[in-house]
């Protein structure tokens, strides 16, 4: 059984609404009482630090309750059960496809910015056809991988072999000849390397495949999966997974076509996201905290669709402190660093709800993002050229326009703070704004990237 949610939407335990009408919506969802237990004990005792962001346990009139927070992804129980948890997007184009759909179609294109990721390689094709759950996309990124993979041909590569032998081959152990043989003049104990399709990348890949065999609700993933398991028949299931991804490490460029289908597979066997799930109480877990996500994908936008300035992500040139016994400390690491001709441009991103209607409060913007700004900003500012500071966070009902500017008391320090709408269709005019909003140098955009 499949089920979607998005952030900040509960899941119930079914158990407790005896008797009483429920209906699964995208803001809450109920499972059963041995799901939600299994639920319950992953968050308790496998997120570690990420537990508090990610998840909130509670109760509510006598009913338990889990809250979803800032990670997304895929939750999958030992059960069969699964839940696909979606970022909570404004501004949509739902049209006719609905809004899971359309969130979700959003969140696979912000996937393919993830740097690090094996993401990138989803193909737009899979992402207009978003009616099929995301682990969906992803299992059939991997089979389609693992496709080009046996077209140019899988590897075979000499493997050490010890055995005792009816003939001699390689070079005959003595120690444990005489221990095993002492009495048998018609066996070897001997050591050799077998030239063989038995190694620790092919073994990753069977693994993977047998895996996403028991995962997948596709009927048409798993016949394609078992049509490639064909292809690694004689090949052992992986029995040591960090040893056997350890030695592919160390692989020569003859397996440089590997790459592709291996960061697929450390997804799925080592739960290569950003949680520290270890697989007692689920299946899998594939989590993603929605504020790198968030940083990624606008700074990509940046990247794609402004030309002729220097553009820099997770700029690390400066530290806080500039001598501590003889060493810098405390790097600082704005998410984005732009250069124009007369400029310096200096921006967050940060994955928090704000209000513009709540100046009393602060607008909701916490104290350390604007220290954090203001640091940013007297170690970048430049006496050639303005710097500008700025805060974006997602568009949403409550955070349309920009916020008044933030003046700091250092002279021409200005921190302004606007939002960035993810469902807008024309990403492009999004960056222009961002790049106005301060009446800033004009800009060139890349020809090569239209809206």
């Amino acid at each position: 059984m499949h089920q979607t949610i998005r952030e900040y939407g509960k899941i119930w335990n079914l158990a407790d609404f005896k008797g009483e009408e429920v209906n699964n919506s995208f803001d809450e969802i109920f499972i059963l009482k041995k799901d939600f237990e299994a639920l319950a004990q992953f968050i308790e005792s496998e997120l570690d630090q990420h537990s508090e962001r990610a998840f909130q346990i509670g109760r509510k009139g006598g009913k338990s309750f889990i809250r979803v927070k800032n990670f997304v992804g895929i939750i999958e129980a030992k059960s069969g059960w699964s839940i696909e948890i979606l970022p909570k997007i404004y501004g949509l184009s739902i049209q006719e496809e609905g809004e899971v759909v359309a969130c979700r179609r959003l969140f696979l294109r912000m996937l393919r910015c993830l740097k690090d990721s094996p993401f990138l390689q989803i193909k737009e094709a899979h992402i207009k056809a978003a009616k099929f759950p995301i682990l969906e996309v992803f299992i059939r990124s991997f089979i389609e991988e693992t496709q080009r993979l046996i077209q140019q041909g899988i590897r075979k590569n000499y493997v050490n072999q010890i055995e005792n032998s009816r003939f001699l081959k390689g070079k005959i152990l003595v120690a444990q000849n005489l221990q095993k043989n002492s009495i048998r003049n018609d066996r070897f104990y001997v050591s050799y390397d077998d030239y063989s399709i038995n190694s620790a990348h092919n073994r990753l890949v069977k693994t993977c495949l047998e895996k996403l065999k028991r995962s997948t609700q596709s009927s048409k993933n798993r016949d394609q999966i078992n049509q490639l398991l064909l292809h690694f028949e004689t090949v052992p299931l992986s029995t040591k997974i960090d040893a056997d991804f350890r030695r592919v490490l160390g692989s020569n460029r003859l397996y440089k076509n590997y790459t592709a289908v291996l960061n697929w597979a450390k997804v799925f066997l080592k739960n290569k996201s950003f949680t520290n799930f270890k697989g007692r109480s689920l299946n899998q877990a594939l989590l993603f905290p929605m504020e790198r996500i968030f940083e990624d994908y606008v700074g990509h936008q940046f990247q794609k669709h402004l030309d002729d300035v220097e553009i820099r992500l997770q700029d690390k040139r400066h530290h806080l402190i500039a001598d501590h016994l003889g060493s810098k400390k405390f790097n600082l690491r704005p998410d984005l660093v732009i250069e124009a001709s007369n400029h310096l441009h200096i921006i967050d991103m940060k994955w928090k709800l704000i209000n513009q209607d709540s100046s009393t409060k602060n607008y909701g913007i916490s104290q350390s993002d604007m220290y954090q700004l203001f640091g940013y900003g007297e170690k970048y500012k430049r006496e050639e050229k303005q710097t500008t500071l700025v805060l974006i966070y997602p568009y949403h009902q409550q955070f349309t326009q920009n916020l008044p500017p933030f003046h700091y008391y250092n002279e021409g320090l200005t921190l302004y703070v606007v939002p960035f709408n993810l469902g807008n269709d024309e990403i492009k005019k999004e960056v222009s704004k961002i790049m106005g909003v301060a009446k800033l140098d004009p800009i060139t955009f890349n020809k090569n990237n239209p809206i």
